[in-house]
């Protein structure tokens, strides 16, 4: 009687905690590098956040967008004194649109006219719909003329000394930057539009949009790996930046004279679309020497060497 006693009590807790869950939703905001008062898609995918890159889709969502305009300075996305996340301005609500079978929310639009890095903040028009461990996201709308400058940069060890813990649990002061990172990309943005790329998946996108603010990194279109598509395809990390560079960005923007990687991979990305290669940090030490417009170096002094010539 005893163990049947506990085994229906257990039971019993076990339904109240049933019934009692609502899993968290996550919200990405997908950036976009357009020419201006091009015809653009603001975009933003909501998932069920998951263990590891489990994370189901969520159908018929409706999510808002808002322009905030443009911005000199990336915003940190939590208050690490209070634990919470920081609330972005109101914005002008530009449209809405409902998710669809892959999560994703597409709202049609114009770019700006104005060159320059625009923000959008998209959230839930009815939060109650699905609580989300973010309340509300931003992307940037980069707007580029065709001519303009462009370079190129990865994001794991080559300006960020990536822990695999501290990145999955958003703790950003414990994934520091590589020594000069930002101070040299900063000084390149004058000159330069800045382009993040990475591999990580877009269930990263909102901690590391946290992170690079966190860490002063200036703002810029940051571009994301969509995992499954590329799993299916047999893409690699360099397959995958080699192919979204000659279709994405080259194709219009032609004026890229520096790629900044670690990796040979990231060397091959750069190298098929003509694009100079830095690599930075240990990693580079593997390249073979004088192989054509790769330059390895120790560090982001030797980079901004490299830059200003």
């Amino acid at each position: 009687m005893v163990v049947v006693s506990l085994f229906l009590l257990f039971l019993g807790a076990l339904l109240l905690y049933c019934l009692a869950y609502r899993p968290l939703g996550k919200l990405a905001g997908f950036d976009v590098l357009a020419l201006p008062g091009a015809a653009i898609e603001l975009a933003a995918k909501l998932e069920q956040d998951g263990p590891g890159f489990i994370n189901p889709d969520v159908k018929g969502v409706e999510i808002e967008f808002y322009s905030l305009g443009p911005r000199h300075g990336l915003p940190a996305l939590h208050d690490s004194e209070k634990k919470q996340p920081v609330k972005l301005p109101e914005g002008t609500k530009v449209g809405s649109a409902l998710t669809g079978k892959n999560g994703i929310a597409a709202l049609s639009l114009k770019a700006p006219q104005e060159p320059g890095n625009h923000f959008y903040r998209a959230g839930l028009k009815d939060p109650k719909r699905l609580p989300l461990k973010d309340p509300e996201v931003y992307l940037i709308v980069s707007v580029a003329p065709a001519e303009q400058q462009l370079l190129i940069t990865d994001i794991d060890n080559t300006i960020c000394q990536t822990k695999l813990s501290a990145t999955w649990k958003d703790e950003p002061e414990k994934a520091p930057p590589l020594e000069g990172a930002a101070a040299v990309l900063s000084a390149a943005s004058k000159d330069h539009r800045l382009i993040y790329l990475t591999a990580r998946p877009t269930s990263l996108c909102h901690r590391t949009r946290h992170w690079l603010g966190a860490h002063g990194f200036p703002p810029g279109p940051v571009f994301f790996r969509d995992l499954w598509s590329e799993v299916k395809k047999f893409n690699s990390e360099s397959d995958y930046k080699a192919d979204f560079i000659q279709t994405r960005i080259k194709a219009v923007w032609k004026n890229i004279p520096w790629g900044v990687g670690n990796t040979e991979g990231d060397a091959k990305a750069y190298q098929a679309n003509a694009i100079a290669a830095i690599l930075v940090g240990q990693d580079s030490k593997e390249q073979k020497a004088g192989e054509k417009n790769v330059y390895p170096v120790p560090d982001w002094k030797t980079v901004e060497q490299l830059i200003k010539k």
